[in-house]
Parts: structure tokens; sequence; C-alpha cells
């Protein structure tokens, strides 16, 4: 029996060289939301916030970003860091 659901792979936009399309009427950007995690590669995370409408750091994650950025290119800081509220855990 043939599947009927097509192969979808979500985050195929992530790998070099692809793009994420976004077609049809109503469509939306997916939201990015960054954890108290070590961001390790920024080419991905650029990749990332090109391709979400909103952004959202939670538990430490804006921390994380602003370390990444004054540690490696503080010129970039305020293009990331800029309107970012980190949200503490509700637990």
């Amino acid at each position: 029996m043939a599947d009927k659901h097509p192969d979808v792979y979500p985050a195929d936009f992530i790998k070099s060289g692809n793009e994420l399309i976004h077609s049809g009427k109503g469509q939306s950007k997916p939201a990015l939301i960054i954890l108290n995690q070590p961001i390790a590669d920024t080419r991905v995370l650029g990749r990332l916030w090109r391709h979400t409408s909103y952004r959202l750091c939670a538990d430490g994650g804006a921390n994380q970003l602003y370390d990444l950025f004054t540690q490696n290119d503080p010129s970039q800081l305020d293009q990331y860091v800029r309107r970012l509220a980190d949200f503490p855990s509700a637990i």
C-alpha cells in the first residue's frame, strides 16, 4: 500500500544552501525559542533567525545569545539582542 503522506523534513532549511519556502496565503514563518544551552554554530543560528518570525528566549536563552556575541562578534550583538527579553522558568 502506498504511503499517502509525502516525506516531510521540516528542518531541511538548516542545511547549508537550503531555504525554507513559505507558499500559500496565510502561511507564516515558525517561531524560534532559545533556551539556556550553548549555541555551538552561529551559521545555523543565522539560518534559523532568518527563517523565523518571532524569537523568544526562555530560562537563560538571552544570556546564551549575549555571551555568544560578546565572545565571538560583538558587532552583531545589537542585531540579535536589542529586542530580546528573557522569560524565567515558571516552575
